[in-house]
């Protein structure tokens, strides 16, 4: 028996499902998602508007939790591991929902269908700028506040209150870490402020400032041994790396660059107020891949292709930069998430996701999967989406 077409509604949050291969029914690891021998990059990337209001949640009774703004759950955590055998009851048990092995991650199975829970909040009013998490049903999330300038953490299994893991002086930006350390940026306009990128041990209360005084510290990618960034200030942009333990920092690049970057294959994917470009992880030949009008943001690399926004609809095209573009549709802020043969974004209040296969996939071709509330930023752990309720603060996940 598959799951049915259907939707499971908690508060504002409305999750669909589709009948046969949709994409929800999906396994693999994203590839912006650690994968305990390399790196994870970033969730989706940090919109950063003014404003807003937040919402500190609070935990309920039954392990479940409910949030200032009236969102509730049924608890989840734990799960994961399968093992319970596959019986009739495909509309409410936990383990086999829909159809025999799907499990729900601890969280309750209605009419064949997982319902996602609150996993966490953020204690303090702020937008959530980015997010990321251990791979499989284990292990922990971290998430960062950015006007709180505070880098949270919360293991899946123990749904409620956050662990406080650093402070920033100024405004934390994004979010990257591998099997030992998270990294934080933390983005003061001021250059002759301390303000950079940080390191911070996953098992120690210890931080390490890896790029003194650095302005507008932004975006980050990992590969093995090194620490990417993208920073920008005195009218100019700067990419360069510095070793994930500290070390000589090196440029490469001082125009345009304000733009999500990548790691792939030994390159390092970007945009800006410039062409699409590479240029190798040691700072040498640089590409120019694809010519574009104003202001370009990469979102996502994966299977041969660079997917990018320009003027608010996406494209995506060969990385080698051969072949022609080819125009998506319209997209909001985030990164493109790749789990599973399946291409996950956010369209306004909704995570959407289309078939990684299609040679011209249009916006007829895509399914919503979370919609509601602002649901961003947003990560995958290969068995789960996970996201961050981006105005409120709090931290929700839906067994995939």
């Amino acid at each position: 028996m598959s799951r049915a077409n259907q939707c499971a509604v908690v508060g504002s949050f409305i999750v669909v499902l589709a009948t046969g291969p949709s994409c929800k029914q999906i396994l693999g690891i994203d590839e912006r998602v650690y994968d305990g021998g390399g790196s994870v990059s970033g969730g989706a990337g940090a919109s950063i508007p003014g404003g807003g209001n937040g919402g500190a949640g609070a935990t309920t009774p039954n392990g479940g939790m409910s949030s200032s703004g009236g969102m509730t759950s049924s608890g989840g955590g734990g799960g994961g591991e399968g093992g319970a055998a596959c019986t009739d009851d495909l509309m409410t048990d936990t383990h086999h929902c829909g159809e025999c092995g799907h499990d729900c991650l601890g969280a309750s199975c209605e009419q064949g269908t997982c319902n996602p829970f609150l996993l966490s909040y953020t204690p303090v009013t702020s937008h959530i700028a980015g997010i990321v998490a251990d791979p499989g049903p284990h292990g922990e999330v971290y998430w960062v506040a950015y006007q709180a300038k505070t880098l949270y953490r919360i293991d899946k299994d123990s749904p409620g209150a956050p662990e406080f893991r650093f402070g920033g002086g100024y405004s934390l930006f994004d979010v990257v870490m591998d099997e030992k350390s998270a990294f934080v940026s933390d983005r003061n306009p001021n250059p002759t402020k301390s303000e950079g990128y940080y390191r911070i041990d996953r098992s120690e209360i210890e931080n390490q400032l890896l790029t003194p005084s650095v302005p507008w510290a932004g975006f980050m990618a990992l590969d093995g041994d090194f620490l990417y960034f993208m920073s920008s200030g005195a009218g100019t942009t700067t990419l360069g790396r510095v070793p994930k333990t500290g070390g000589s920092i090196a440029s490469f690049a001082t125009d345009n660059i304000d733009s999500h970057i990548f790691v792939e294959d030994g390159w390092i994917y970007f945009g800006g107020n410039q062409p699409i470009s590479r240029i190798r992880t040691d700072g040498t030949g640089r590409e120019t891949l694809w010519e574009h009008d104003g202001y370009s943001d990469v979102r996502g690399v994966h299977g041969g292709y660079v997917y990018w926004v320009e003027n608010g609809f996406a494209q995506r095209a060969p990385t080698d930069g051969s072949g022609s573009a080819t125009p998506l549709f319209h997209v909001d802020q985030g990164v493109f998430l790749f789990v599973g043969g399946k291409v996950y974004y956010r369209d306004y209040h909704d995570i959407r996701c289309f078939d990684e296969a299609l040679e011209t996939p249009a916006f007829g071709d895509t399914t919503v999967v979370v919609s509601g509330e602002n649901p961003e930023p947003f990560t995958s752990d290969g068995v789960s989406l996970i996201w961050a309720e981006h105005f409120a603060g709090t931290i929700w996940r839906l067994a995939l």
